[in-house]
């Protein structure tokens, strides 16, 4: 009888632990699934943002107009090469420059001031019109856009914007105001003309009248 019983006990036992074991095994399995589920779901978001990174990275590629970051110091840290080739240097030697190496003292100085009161309010600036100085000493007149950036902690890390050369069309302005005023002062030429024009047959009208009397 004891052992019987023992016997029955150790069945049990045995059948406890199968059944521990087989719920082991589901909860591992199902483990393993989840974490599967979680590799899986994070490598398609991976290669979703690498995607978005290209396309971003392709977009300000291929923009006219300059785009810069700069770090919370002022230097640049990422740029495409329209702002390179609008400042005249090489995209190795533009990468952490800061505003006082293409611009005057006064007019980096009034940038960095600017970066400081968007960095204090948050608030972006747009359209401010400076002038730049270009690796060969020639200069520029741009339009200049900032805004901050900031982590997912919304803790600022840098800034960034774009950057449009204004120069051919303040020349063109120019050259079209310069046209304007010839072209009124030739108008005005003209109406003298006409007036003088006027005049004399008027007077040329009397000039005969008074030569017929003489005669």
């Amino acid at each position: 009888t004891f052992r019987k019983e023992t016997e029955l006990e150790l069945r049990r036992y045995q059948e406890q632990l199968e059944e521990l074991v087989r719920e082991r095994t589901r909860d591992l399995a199902s483990s393993n699934r989840k974490l599967l589920d979680q590799v899986e779901a994070r490598q398609e978001k991976e290669a979703a943002l690498r995607k978005s990174e290209e396309q971003y990275r392709s977009i300000i590629e291929n923009m006219e107009n300059g785009y810069y970051e700069f770090d919370l110091k002022g230097n640049l840290t990422f740029f495409n090469d329209t702002l390179a080739d609008m400042l005249g240097y090489e995209p190795h030697e533009l990468m952490g420059l800061g505003c006082r190496a293409y611009m005057d003292p006064e007019t980096a100085q009034d940038v960095i001031d600017k970066y400081e009161n968007i960095r204090r309010t948050g608030r972006p600036v747009n359209l401010e019109r400076y002038t730049i100085v270009r690796k060969d000493g020639s200069r520029r007149t741009i339009e200049w856009t900032a805004e901050l950036i900031t982590d997912a902690e919304g803790q600022a890390t840098g800034f960034r914007g774009l950057v449009l050369d204004i120069s051919d069309k303040l020349y063109a302005e120019r050259e079209k105001a310069r046209f304007e005023s010839r072209l009124q002062q030739i108008q005005r030429l003209e109406g003298i003309g006409t007036l003088a024009g006027g005049v004399a047959h008027d007077f040329n009208n009397l000039l005969m009248g008074i030569q017929g009397n003489v005669s």
